[in-house]
């Protein structure tokens, strides 16, 4: 989060810089500011340009789900359709991790590398 504003505040600054959203926080009563991780800047490997919890546009979203077929792809998640590593679960078995954007009020998130299914990275 950038800042708590005025929603006329918000929309201004959104209008005139590309790369942020802004949505009502009904606990506080005020509007935040979020920047927004864009595809068309995307340069290096995904690890490096994105954390996890960073908000994607809906560039992103695209390019998951078009990249390979999706491993997964639900309301709550979207993931590669590539491996990115094999981590062993709370049971000890060995599974694949997938590149994960998960689904949240503000938007498309980058969640990291999760297991088939779900939107908490793997350690």
């Amino acid at each position: 989060m950038i800042a708590l504003v005025s929603e006329r505040l918000a929309k201004d600054f959104c209008d005139r810089n590309k790369g942020f959203a802004y949505q009502y926080n009904d606990q506080i009563k005020l509007w935040e500011v979020f920047k927004v991780k864009c595809y068309k800047d995307w340069e290096g490997d995904l690890d490096s340009f994105l954390e996890v919890g960073d908000l994607v546009d809906e560039e992103f979203v695209d390019y998951f789900i078009n990249v390979l077929p999706p491993a997964c792809m639900n309301g709550q998640c979207v993931q590669m359709g590539e491996p990115y590593s094999h981590n062993p679960d709370k049971d000890g078995k060995w599974r694949a991790t997938y590149s994960t954007l998960k689904n949240s009020p503000e938007g498309w998130r980058y969640a990291g590398h999760c297991f088939r299914g779900q939107t908490e990275p793997v350690e």
